[in-house]
């Protein structure tokens, strides 16, 4: 393994000296908000965020713009006394620091994506992984949202790389599949101190994009195993370092391939699976399926939407590419069919992981807007598909870029759930 850990020795120091600075929360002198105790009428000194917050909404209704209970003009009838809602025609901007939803998007000071960068709140800071293949070869760096120089992660001449690198649940640890000319396996790169781990893949002839168990002391993969005569796909969880198969199922025949797997809370195990179409395998026919492990059993989930690429964990479900909807969709953990998926994000977004319950990092064209080429990097508020910030614009990967440039194809990104501190 000389040749992908020389390739990485130098990585660690790097990492070390890469930080994030608290920033200390700013009084703009705003009224605080109402608590329960709290009265919030005609005249009084805290500041309400519905109309419900004051006494009677039949004759008081809350002034967002200044965030007090103002007499109305006429009473309000007594069939709408029950809408909350603002009296005042202007929804003012969110501010990052007075506890209140002021735009009404759901989301209060720092946990609205408006709130990104702002100097009352900490540095956002989520740490990505992005890949770009050229010659066929992929290459992994860390990325970073708030547009830190770019750190090498795994790169290696002449051997071949998954585009889907994987996160463990702490952010700790990152999986990616690999193969040269002597080996198939996993590479596993710890993030707090660059210590490697390469699992061993026994006999599965070729390794699909692994992802972390969940507890962590395995990897779920899928791969194609020889039986008989012919080639099988195959998902396995096995142990990591030495590769001790845990749990496997096996395809009943050679046309059914599993494109990729994940493990949900409780144990749930999901798989995306494809059809081969003679001696292809067609990639906008996927099926979500339920996965069996003690008897290798496949119950149909969600059909129909024709899925491809990424199967992404997001909070509460799991997001992919829909060639039947053209877009990124979002699938609940509770969903039971296609009319349950809701897409997500934007038509110009090819490729979204949630960092949290409101952001993603997305791989966004803004060639219509005229602004760059596709594949750049931005923070996008991927329920909506809002744009909060461009990460990266598309520099040359050579001066160590993080986003896609001229002649690759194109950029694939995996988030991390959590802000990390090196």
């Amino acid at each position: 393994m000389s040749r992908w850990s020389a390739a990485l020795a130098a990585w660690p120091a790097r990492m070390l000296r890469v930080g994030a600075v608290l920033v200390g929360l700013l009084s703009l002198g705003a009224l605080p908000a109402c608590g329960p105790s709290d009265a919030c009428g005609v005249g009084d000194g805290c500041a309400c965020a519905f109309d419900s917050d004051c006494p009677d909404r039949r004759l008081e209704f809350c002034d967002r713009e200044v965030r007090a209970c103002v007499l109305r003009d006429t009473p309000l009838p007594d069939e709408d006394v029950g809408i909350d809602v603002p009296d005042s025609a202007v929804t003012p901007d969110e501010r990052c620091d007075n506890g209140i939803d002021d735009d009404l998007d759901g989301a209060v000071d720092c946990d609205d994506p408006s709130c990104f960068g702002d100097a009352a709140c900490e540095p956002a800071v989520f740490w990505y992984a992005t890949t770009a293949s050229i010659d066929g070869l992929p290459k992994v760096t860390l990325g970073a949202t708030d547009g830190q120089p770019a750190v090498p992660l795994v790169s290696v001449d002449g051997a071949h790389i998954t585009r889907d690198p994987a996160f463990d649940a702490q952010g700790a640890r990152v999986a990616v599949s690999y193969a040269d000319d002597d080996q198939v396996g996993v590479v596993i790169v710890s993030l707090r101190d660059g210590a490697l781990a390469f699992v061993d893949t026994r006999d599965l002839l070729r390794v699909g994009s692994p992802t972390f168990s969940s507890d962590g002391e395995g990897v779920w993969l899928t791969g194609v195993v020889a039986v008989a005569d012919e080639e099988r796909s195959v998902i396995r969880r096995v142990r990591v370092p030495d590769g001790e198969v845990l749990a496997e199922v096996v395809a009943e025949r050679a046309s059914l391939s599993f494109s990729s797997v994940r493990e949900l809370e409780g144990g749930r195990v999901i798989a995306l699976v494809s059809e081969r179409v003679g001696e292809a395998v067609s990639n906008v026919t996927g099926d979500l399926v339920d996965v069996d492990v003690d008897t290798g059993r496949l119950s149909p989930w969600v059909e129909g939407l024709r899925l491809t690429g990424r199967l992404q964990p997001a909070p509460g479900g799991v997001t992919l590419f829909s060639a039947s909807l053209d877009r990124l969709v979002f699938i609940a953990t509770d969903a039971t069919s296609a009319e349950d998926a809701t897409p997500i994000a934007s038509e110009r977004d090819s490729s979204c992981a949630a960092l949290d319950a409101r952001l993603a990092v997305c791989v966004r064209s803004f060639a219509a807007e005229g602004l760059s080429q596709a594949g750049d990097v931005a923070l996008v508020d991927w329920r909506s598909g809002e744009l909060v910030t461009r990460v990266a614009e598309t520099p040359d990967l050579a001066e160590g870029g993080m986003a896609s440039s001229p002649g690759t194809e194109g950029l694939e990104v995996s988030g991390v759930p959590a802000p990390l501190t090196f």
